[in-house]
Formats: C-alpha cells, sequence, structure tokens
C-alpha cells in the first residue's frame, strides 16, 4: 500500500507577483486572512547570503474557525494558522500545502479536527478556483 501524500501541490499558471495577488483575492473571497507572511527568499539572501527564486509562506485562517478551534480545545491554537508556501517555477507559480490526510492533521481528535478540516476546505476551495493541483508528495521511509 503505497504512502498517505503528505503535501498537496496546486499550479497557478502565472508568474509569481500576478499570481500571490490572484492567491490573496481568491483566499479573500473565501473570507480566509493571511495573519501573517514571511518572504523565504529576502529571509535565506539575509540570513545566508544566497539568492533564491520568490517564495513565501503565508498563514491562513478565518478568525472564526480559529475562535472555535481555541474553545474547543485550547493547544489548537498551535496547528492554526495553516501554512501555504508559495514559489516561483519559472513562468508559473506553486503553492504547497498540508494534505487533509497528513498524520499531523490526523492524529489530533476528531472534535478540534473540525475546524481545521473546515478552513483546508475553504482554503482548496479557493486554490481549485484559480490553480490546477498538480499532484502530491508522498511521505518516504
Amino acid at each position: 500500500m503505497p504512502p498517505e501524500p503528505v503535501v498537496s501541490t496546486y499550479v497557478i499558471p502565472e508568474p509569481y507577483d500576478r499570481a500571490v495577488r490572484r492567491l490573496r483575492q481568491a483566499l479573500s473571497g473565501r473570507g480566509l486572512s493571511i495573519s501573517s507572511e514571511l518572504d523565504l527568499a529576502e529571509r535565506i539572501q539575509r540570513e545566508l547570503g544566497i539568492g533564491v527564486g520568490p517564495s513565501c509562506i503565508f498563514y491562513v485562517d478565518s478568525p472564526g474557525l480559529l475562535l472555535e478551534a481555541i474553545t474547543l480545545f485550547p493547544p489548537a491554537a498551535a496547528l492554526l494558522p495553516l501554512h501555504i508556501v508559495v514559489a516561483a517555477q519559472g513562468n508559473q507559480t506553486e503553492v504547497h500545502l498540508l494534505s487533509p490526510s497528513h498524520p499531523y492533521l490526523t492524529a489530533i481528535p476528531a472534535l478540534v479536527r473540525a475546524p481545521i478540516t473546515r478552513l483546508q476546505t475553504e482554503l482548496t476551495g479557493a486554490l481549485q478556483k484559480i490553480a490546477m493541483r498538480q499532484g502530491v508528495c508522498r511521505a518516504e521511509g
């Protein structure tokens, strides 16, 4: 039996800057917020002096689902917001996120997992409007 998917990848058929704008709009259209972001390329350049292509991490949440999660089980706040990696790949942009079947997510109680699952569903819905699912990366080992 093959290992479970670990990361889902979506491809936005546009250069990085345009793809990021479209992604922001798509997330907002689903009631999702980018609570923070980390410019990975800038950080690697600053800390290591190495240039890499544009990439960032968006920390995506919904305040209502965050409230629900921490009300049900306060440590659930450690699982939110969800992290998505946005990376330039030539003339297109890839978006990577944990698959719903990732052991990291399936190991938590169902009651706590419910708001996280709804957030993933909304995030996936936003991505499907602007991107094509490329596939999944599987754990090796």
